[in-house]
Protein backbone atom coordinates (compact mmCIF):
# COMPACT_ATOMS: atom_id res chain seq x y z
CA UNK A 1 0.00 0.00 0.00
CA UNK A 2 1.53 3.43 -1.31
CA UNK A 3 1.33 6.64 -0.63
CA UNK A 4 0.69 6.80 -4.19
CA UNK A 5 -2.13 4.51 -4.22
CA UNK A 6 -3.58 5.46 -1.37
CA UNK A 7 -7.51 7.03 -1.58
CA UNK A 8 -8.58 10.16 0.00
CA UNK A 9 -8.73 10.63 3.35
CA UNK A 10 -12.25 11.64 2.89
CA UNK A 11 -13.16 8.55 1.69
CA UNK A 12 -11.91 6.61 4.35
CA UNK A 13 -13.41 8.42 7.05
CA UNK A 14 -16.64 7.67 5.18
CA UNK A 15 -15.43 4.43 4.78
CA UNK A 16 -14.69 3.80 8.67
CA UNK A 17 -17.90 5.82 9.70
CA UNK A 18 -19.88 3.45 8.06
CA UNK A 19 -18.09 -0.15 9.59
CA UNK A 20 -17.86 2.21 12.98
CA UNK A 21 -21.60 4.09 13.28
CA UNK A 22 -23.77 2.16 10.87
CA UNK A 23 -22.69 -1.60 12.26
CA UNK A 24 -23.28 0.01 15.74
CA UNK A 25 -26.61 1.12 14.94
CA UNK A 26 -27.41 -2.55 13.47
CA UNK A 27 -27.35 -3.97 17.17
CA UNK A 28 -30.79 -1.85 17.72
CA UNK A 29 -31.97 -2.46 14.45
CA UNK A 30 -31.60 -6.46 14.85
CA UNK A 31 -33.18 -6.29 18.11
CA UNK A 32 -36.58 -4.09 16.46
CA UNK A 33 -36.77 -6.55 13.38
CA UNK A 34 -36.51 -9.48 15.18
CA UNK A 35 -39.21 -8.34 17.39
CA UNK A 36 -41.70 -9.81 15.34
CA UNK A 37 -39.90 -11.01 12.45
CA UNK A 38 -38.30 -14.55 12.19
CA UNK A 39 -34.33 -14.14 12.48
CA UNK A 40 -33.27 -16.20 9.04
CA UNK A 41 -35.76 -15.12 7.02
CA UNK A 42 -35.20 -11.66 7.62
CA UNK A 43 -31.22 -12.02 7.39
CA UNK A 44 -32.13 -13.40 3.64
CA UNK A 45 -34.31 -10.60 2.76
CA UNK A 46 -31.91 -8.45 4.25
CA UNK A 47 -28.46 -9.56 2.46
CA UNK A 48 -30.10 -10.54 -0.93
CA UNK A 49 -32.34 -7.09 -1.03
CA UNK A 50 -28.90 -5.51 -0.53
CA UNK A 51 -26.97 -7.58 -2.76
CA UNK A 52 -29.61 -7.03 -5.57
CA UNK A 53 -30.36 -3.35 -5.09
CA UNK A 54 -26.15 -2.97 -5.34
CA UNK A 55 -25.96 -5.52 -8.41
CA UNK A 56 -28.43 -3.27 -10.49
CA UNK A 57 -26.80 0.13 -9.78
CA UNK A 58 -23.42 -1.59 -10.58
CA UNK A 59 -23.93 -4.08 -13.72
CA UNK A 60 -24.33 -1.96 -15.71
CA UNK A 61 -21.11 -0.78 -16.02
CA UNK A 62 -18.89 -3.58 -15.70
CA UNK A 63 -18.36 -7.13 -17.58
CA UNK A 64 -20.79 -9.93 -16.84
CA UNK A 65 -19.95 -12.18 -13.47
CA UNK A 66 -19.09 -15.58 -14.64
CA UNK A 67 -20.22 -18.92 -13.38
CA UNK A 68 -16.52 -19.57 -11.31
CA UNK A 69 -17.26 -15.83 -10.09
CA UNK A 70 -20.65 -16.73 -8.21
CA UNK A 71 -19.24 -20.37 -7.16
CA UNK A 72 -16.99 -18.11 -5.02
CA UNK A 73 -19.55 -15.82 -4.17
CA UNK A 74 -21.31 -18.73 -2.28
CA UNK A 75 -18.02 -19.79 -0.95
CA UNK A 76 -17.71 -16.48 0.93
CA UNK A 77 -21.71 -15.69 1.24
CA UNK A 78 -21.05 -19.54 3.07
CA UNK A 79 -19.05 -18.26 5.52
CA UNK A 80 -19.22 -14.61 6.07
CA UNK A 81 -23.45 -14.86 6.08
CA UNK A 82 -24.67 -18.31 6.57
CA UNK A 83 -22.81 -19.56 9.43
CA UNK A 84 -22.18 -16.45 10.59
CA UNK A 85 -25.47 -15.16 10.80
CA UNK A 86 -27.27 -18.43 11.15
CA UNK A 87 -25.15 -20.02 13.73
CA UNK A 88 -25.00 -16.81 16.03
CA UNK A 89 -28.79 -16.70 15.72
CA UNK A 90 -28.62 -20.22 17.14
CA UNK A 91 -26.52 -19.84 19.81
CA UNK A 92 -28.33 -16.72 21.48
CA UNK A 93 -31.09 -19.16 22.46
CA UNK A 94 -28.12 -21.29 24.08
CA UNK A 95 -25.56 -19.25 24.97
CA UNK A 96 -25.32 -16.28 27.74
CA UNK A 97 -25.33 -13.16 26.04
CA UNK A 98 -22.12 -12.15 27.45
CA UNK A 99 -20.07 -15.02 26.44
CA UNK A 100 -21.39 -14.54 22.81
CA UNK A 101 -20.24 -11.20 23.25
CA UNK A 102 -16.55 -11.69 24.78
CA UNK A 103 -16.07 -14.11 21.71
CA UNK A 104 -17.49 -11.90 19.01
CA UNK A 105 -14.84 -9.36 20.66
CA UNK A 106 -12.21 -11.28 20.18
CA UNK A 107 -12.66 -11.15 16.05
CA UNK A 108 -9.90 -8.15 15.91
CA UNK A 109 -6.86 -10.96 17.31
CA UNK A 110 -8.29 -13.60 15.19
CA UNK A 111 -8.61 -11.24 12.02
CA UNK A 112 -4.78 -10.58 12.65
CA UNK A 113 -3.65 -14.20 13.13
CA UNK A 114 -5.86 -15.31 10.23
CA UNK A 115 -4.35 -12.91 8.48
CA UNK A 116 -0.83 -13.59 9.27
CA UNK A 117 -0.70 -17.61 9.01
CA UNK A 118 -3.35 -18.35 6.11
CA UNK A 119 -3.07 -15.30 3.92
CA UNK A 120 0.59 -13.99 3.97
CA UNK A 121 -0.18 -10.96 6.05
CA UNK A 122 2.14 -8.86 8.06
CA UNK A 123 3.21 -9.97 11.26
CA UNK A 124 1.52 -8.42 14.05
CA UNK A 125 3.60 -5.59 15.34
CA UNK A 126 3.63 -4.70 19.62
CA UNK A 127 1.50 -1.57 19.35
CA UNK A 128 -1.28 -3.70 17.44
CA UNK A 129 -1.03 -6.49 20.31
CA UNK A 130 -1.40 -4.14 22.71
CA UNK A 131 -4.23 -1.76 21.27
CA UNK A 132 -6.38 -5.54 21.27
CA UNK A 133 -5.56 -6.21 24.16
CA UNK A 134 -6.53 -2.94 25.51
CA UNK A 135 -10.21 -2.87 23.60
CA UNK A 136 -10.61 -6.64 24.52
CA UNK A 137 -10.96 -5.05 28.26
CA UNK A 138 -12.41 -1.97 27.59
CA UNK A 139 -15.14 -4.35 25.79
CA UNK A 140 -15.41 -6.78 29.23
CA UNK A 141 -15.65 -3.72 30.93
CA UNK A 142 -18.35 -2.71 28.81
CA UNK A 143 -20.08 -6.28 29.00
CA UNK A 144 -19.65 -6.37 33.26
CA UNK A 145 -21.70 -2.76 33.41
CA UNK A 146 -24.88 -3.94 31.42
CA UNK A 147 -27.28 -5.31 33.48
CA UNK A 148 -29.05 -7.05 30.43
CA UNK A 149 -25.99 -9.23 29.68
CA UNK A 150 -25.92 -12.64 31.18
CA UNK A 151 -22.83 -14.50 31.78
CA UNK A 152 -24.61 -17.92 33.42
CA UNK A 153 -25.06 -20.63 31.56
CA UNK A 154 -25.31 -25.10 32.38
CA UNK A 155 -24.90 -28.34 30.38
CA UNK A 156 -23.36 -29.39 27.29
CA UNK A 157 -25.57 -27.66 25.26
CA UNK A 158 -23.70 -24.46 26.78
CA UNK A 159 -20.67 -25.65 25.80
CA UNK A 160 -21.91 -26.31 22.44
CA UNK A 161 -22.78 -23.26 21.73
CA UNK A 162 -19.99 -21.15 22.88
CA UNK A 163 -18.04 -23.42 20.82
CA UNK A 164 -19.96 -22.76 17.43
CA UNK A 165 -20.31 -19.25 18.47
CA UNK A 166 -15.76 -19.49 18.39
CA UNK A 167 -16.10 -21.14 15.22
CA UNK A 168 -18.45 -18.34 13.44
CA UNK A 169 -16.59 -16.05 14.50
CA UNK A 170 -13.25 -17.67 12.40
CA UNK A 171 -15.92 -18.60 9.58
CA UNK A 172 -17.00 -14.16 9.27
CA UNK A 173 -13.31 -13.76 9.81
CA UNK A 174 -11.39 -15.70 7.08
CA UNK A 175 -15.15 -15.37 4.97
CA UNK A 176 -14.13 -11.32 4.90
CA UNK A 177 -10.51 -11.75 4.32
CA UNK A 178 -11.32 -14.33 1.76
CA UNK A 179 -13.19 -11.13 -0.42
CA UNK A 180 -9.62 -9.90 -0.65
CA UNK A 181 -8.16 -12.52 -3.03
CA UNK A 182 -11.51 -14.65 -4.14
CA UNK A 183 -12.04 -14.41 -7.92
CA UNK A 184 -15.25 -13.43 -7.44
CA UNK A 185 -15.06 -10.22 -10.00
CA UNK A 186 -12.65 -7.57 -11.16
CA UNK A 187 -14.68 -5.16 -9.71
CA UNK A 188 -14.84 -4.61 -5.81
CA UNK A 189 -17.95 -3.54 -5.77
CA UNK A 190 -20.08 -5.92 -7.98
CA UNK A 191 -18.27 -8.65 -6.01
CA UNK A 192 -19.75 -7.38 -2.68
CA UNK A 193 -23.42 -7.56 -3.95
CA UNK A 194 -22.95 -10.76 -5.67
CA UNK A 195 -21.34 -11.81 -2.03
CA UNK A 196 -24.61 -10.85 -0.44
CA UNK A 197 -26.96 -12.06 -3.16
CA UNK A 198 -25.03 -15.50 -2.69
CA UNK A 199 -25.35 -15.51 1.24
CA UNK A 200 -29.05 -13.81 1.41
CA UNK A 201 -30.20 -16.49 -0.70
CA UNK A 202 -28.38 -19.31 1.10
CA UNK A 203 -30.22 -18.03 4.52
CA UNK A 204 -33.55 -17.30 2.72
CA UNK A 205 -33.56 -21.69 1.75
CA UNK A 206 -32.78 -21.91 5.74
CA UNK A 207 -36.00 -19.95 6.30
CA UNK A 208 -37.83 -21.60 3.84
CA UNK A 209 -36.95 -25.01 5.59
CA UNK A 210 -37.52 -23.52 8.82
CA UNK A 211 -40.53 -22.41 8.43
CA UNK A 212 -40.45 -18.36 8.55
CA UNK A 213 -42.54 -17.36 5.64
CA UNK A 214 -46.06 -17.93 7.71
CA UNK A 215 -44.77 -15.19 10.29
CA UNK A 216 -44.83 -12.13 8.04
CA UNK A 217 -48.12 -11.48 8.58
CA UNK A 218 -46.60 -10.69 12.25
CA UNK A 219 -44.60 -7.93 11.12
CA UNK A 220 -45.13 -4.87 12.45
CA UNK A 221 -44.29 -1.09 11.00
CA UNK A 222 -41.12 -1.04 13.22
CA UNK A 223 -39.94 -4.08 12.75
CA UNK A 224 -40.62 -3.31 8.42
CA UNK A 225 -39.01 -0.37 8.76
CA UNK A 226 -35.75 -1.53 11.29
CA UNK A 227 -35.59 -4.23 8.44
CA UNK A 228 -35.17 -1.61 5.32
CA UNK A 229 -32.55 0.24 7.48
CA UNK A 230 -30.38 -2.94 7.52
CA UNK A 231 -31.04 -3.33 3.86
CA UNK A 232 -29.90 -0.06 2.74
CA UNK A 233 -27.18 1.18 5.75
CA UNK A 234 -26.41 -2.27 7.12
CA UNK A 235 -25.59 -4.16 4.25
CA UNK A 236 -25.64 -2.12 1.22
CA UNK A 237 -23.50 0.90 2.54
CA UNK A 238 -21.69 -0.58 5.59
CA UNK A 239 -20.64 -3.80 3.99
CA UNK A 240 -19.42 -2.21 0.97
CA UNK A 241 -17.59 -0.10 3.01
CA UNK A 242 -15.92 -3.38 4.71
CA UNK A 243 -14.61 -4.97 2.00
CA UNK A 244 -13.41 -2.17 0.65
CA UNK A 245 -11.35 -1.18 3.20
CA UNK A 246 -10.22 -4.96 3.54
CA UNK A 247 -8.32 -4.31 0.42
CA UNK A 248 -6.92 -0.57 0.91
CA UNK A 249 -5.92 -0.60 5.05
CA UNK A 250 -4.30 -3.00 7.35
CA UNK A 251 -6.44 -5.69 8.61
CA UNK A 252 -5.89 -4.58 12.44
CA UNK A 253 -7.13 -1.31 11.32
CA UNK A 254 -10.63 -2.06 10.11
CA UNK A 255 -10.96 -5.01 12.62
CA UNK A 256 -11.25 -2.21 15.42
CA UNK A 257 -15.02 -1.73 14.31
CA UNK A 258 -15.50 -5.04 16.60
CA UNK A 259 -14.65 -2.54 19.53
CA UNK A 260 -16.39 0.53 18.13
CA UNK A 261 -19.94 -1.53 17.54
CA UNK A 262 -20.99 -2.19 21.17
CA UNK A 263 -20.13 0.98 22.44
CA UNK A 264 -22.37 2.75 19.77
CA UNK A 265 -25.06 0.26 20.43
CA UNK A 266 -24.77 1.36 24.12
CA UNK A 267 -24.86 5.07 23.58
CA UNK A 268 -28.29 4.36 21.33
CA UNK A 269 -29.65 2.04 23.53
CA UNK A 270 -29.47 4.76 25.93
CA UNK A 271 -30.81 7.46 23.40
CA UNK A 272 -33.46 5.39 22.21
CA UNK A 273 -33.90 1.91 23.99
CA UNK A 274 -33.85 3.92 28.06
CA UNK A 275 -30.90 1.71 29.26
CA UNK A 276 -28.61 2.06 31.66
CA UNK A 277 -25.16 4.06 30.92
CA UNK A 278 -22.95 4.10 34.18
CA UNK A 279 -19.85 5.16 34.88
CA UNK A 280 -17.54 2.09 34.05
CA UNK A 281 -19.81 2.58 30.97
CA UNK A 282 -17.86 5.61 30.16
CA UNK A 283 -14.44 4.27 31.37
CA UNK A 284 -15.03 1.31 29.20
CA UNK A 285 -15.76 3.21 26.03
CA UNK A 286 -12.46 5.91 26.77
CA UNK A 287 -10.54 2.41 27.09
CA UNK A 288 -11.83 1.36 23.22
CA UNK A 289 -11.01 4.84 22.38
CA UNK A 290 -7.84 4.44 23.38
CA UNK A 291 -7.24 1.00 21.50
CA UNK A 292 -8.38 2.29 18.45
CA UNK A 293 -6.32 5.12 18.94
CA UNK A 294 -3.23 2.38 19.36
CA UNK A 295 -3.84 0.58 16.69
CA UNK A 296 -4.39 2.96 14.30
CA UNK A 297 -0.96 4.38 14.64
CA UNK A 298 0.38 1.04 15.03
CA UNK A 299 1.80 1.34 11.23
CA UNK A 300 1.90 5.07 11.10
CA UNK A 301 4.28 4.94 8.42
CA UNK A 302 1.31 3.50 6.24
CA UNK A 303 -1.02 6.43 7.03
Amino acid sequence: MGTETRPSRLLLLAAYGAIYGVWGSTYLAIRFTVRTLPPFLTGGIRFFLAGLLLYALVRPRTEAPTPRGWLQAHRIGFLAFFLSYGAITWTMVRVPSGVVALIVALEPLCFLLTDWFCFQGPRPVRMELWGLALGFGGTVLLLAGDPNVSFHGTGGVYLLGALAVLATSFAWVYGSLLTRTAPVHPDGVLAAAMQMIAGGSQLLLLGTLWGDWKHLGEASLLSVLSLAYLVVFGSLVAYTAFTWLLKVEPVSRVATHAFVNPVVAVFLGWLFGGERVGPETLVAGGLIVGAVVLTLWARKPEL
